[in-house]
């Protein structure tokens, strides 16, 4: 497909920067991370489709940011070794910017037009393990679950731009 042709078919999905202080694990108990000194509330870290091991980055309640340490062999559960900083492919990703993408659909570093957002150019600098074929993840930033999940799943014809 040449630049500047609109693609059919995308599904458009949204990630965020999980944290800490997220209602969501108000009451779930402290633990230690491998990696990290301190300790973290459990489902922060572990939380099947919500935690960092999940969303691949957190913020937690001291505002530091934390991140999945691959070099230690990425998510395995309680297993999983973290490090400090903000997980991505090729660079820190900026709040309605970056997305990721299936590479082998879009290259990264790619400039995209996403038809459901008028007006924003996003950026493909990451990619993630549930991104495959015509599906791509804008990226939110540090927000609440409940506001990252409001955006939900949508259809969008989407062009690279160059």
């Amino acid at each position: 497909m040449a630049a500047g042709d609109w693609m059919e078919g995308f599904v458009i999905t949204h990630y965020i920067i999980v944290m800490e202080t997220d209602p969501v694990f108000a009451h779930d108990k402290k633990v230690k991370a491998n990696g990290l000194e301190g300790e973290y509330r459990e489902g922060f870290l572990f939380k099947a489709k919500t935690g960092v091991t999940f969303q691949g980055t957190g913020q937690t309640e001291s505002g530091e940011f934390i991140t999945i340490n691959w070099s230690k062999g990425g998510p395995k559960g309680r297993d999983t070794w973290f490090t400090k900083g903000i997980g991505g492919t090729w660079k820190n990703p900026v709040k309605w910017e970056s997305v990721a993408v299936d590479r082998s659909v879009i290259p990264l570093g790619s400039r995209l037009e996403i038809e459901s957002y008028p007006g924003r150019k996003f950026v493909a600098w990451d990619t993630g393990g549930g991104i495959n074929g015509k599906h791509i993840d804008v990226f939110l930033g540090p927000t609440s679950l409940s506001e990252g999940n409001a955006y939900g799943r949508k259809k969008s014809r989407v062009r690279i731009l160059k």
